[in-house]
């Protein structure tokens, strides 16, 4: 696995392992997709203006697959990562979250699955060149997008469908699983027993992963453990 990606807050950190040690991307999290594009494209400015490198946005499946098998990405979602990338800012795609053509909660079924990988892969070549960063979902234990809480098991079986058709399109993709909810953290704590890190960093799953993203926000927590140098 090349890297540790840590979201705080809106901004992002990135700890690079040994081998990736001249690598580090301080950015910021926005929802610019839905936004107006003065909104977006300021937002995009001020991000350069702090000396962000990178912006995770989601890329909401729902948006672009509204009939099976057909997609349209807006004009506005390309105008927005061209923004970015002319002002040399990396777009993070969250790849989120499910669609109600395939059922109502996280895709667990064969056929969502790989509805859900077919829309990555899409997305994957659509944006070939300008994108080179996405991430499998986003707090896939939490009920974050409105759905019901998922196991590490479906995440597993969903990063494993997914991580072959983005990379397909470019090796050179960075491909980021993970992003647990600060409740994965938890057992660190002593406020639970469910390790979702430690079940889905298996063996098996570093083939399928490029990057780790944890969620450490601590500022909900009780003392001493609402400050990140507890972890």
């Amino acid at each position: 696995m090349k890297l540790l990606i840590k979201y705080a807050a809106v901004v992002s950190s990135i700890t690079i392992s040994q081998a990736y040690a001249n690598e580090f991307y301080y950015g910021v999290a926005e929802h610019l997709f839905r936004r107006d594009y003065t909104y977006s494209e300021q937002a995009i400015l001020k991000s350069k203006e702090i000396c962000a490198s990178v912006m995770r946005i989601d890329a909401p499946w729902e948006d672009v697959e509204k009939k099976k098998g057909i997609y349209h990405i807006p004009k506005k979602w390309d105008d927005v990562i061209n923004k970015m990338v002319s002002v040399g800012i990396k777009p993070l795609l969250i790849i989120d979250y499910g669609n109600s053509l395939y059922g109502n909660g996280k895709p667990v079924t064969e056929e969502y699955t790989k509805a859900y990988a077919a829309y990555a892969y899409y997305l994957a070549r659509h944006f070939k060149g300008r994108v080179n960063l996405y991430e499998i979902w986003n707090e896939w234990d939490t009920t974050t997008g409105g759905m019901p809480k998922g196991n590490v098991a479906d995440y597993q079986k969903l990063v494993k469908m997914t991580y072959p058709r983005i990379k397909s399109v470019d090796k050179k993709i960075t491909v980021i699983t993970g992003s647990f909810s600060p409740a994965a953290l938890d057992v660190a704590v002593g406020e639970s027993k469910r390790n979702f890190l430690a079940d889905y960093m298996s063996p098996e799953m570093a083939s399928y992963t490029d990057a780790i993203a944890i969620h450490p926000y601590v500022a909900y927590r009780k003392k001493p453990y609402n400050e990140y140098s507890k972890y």
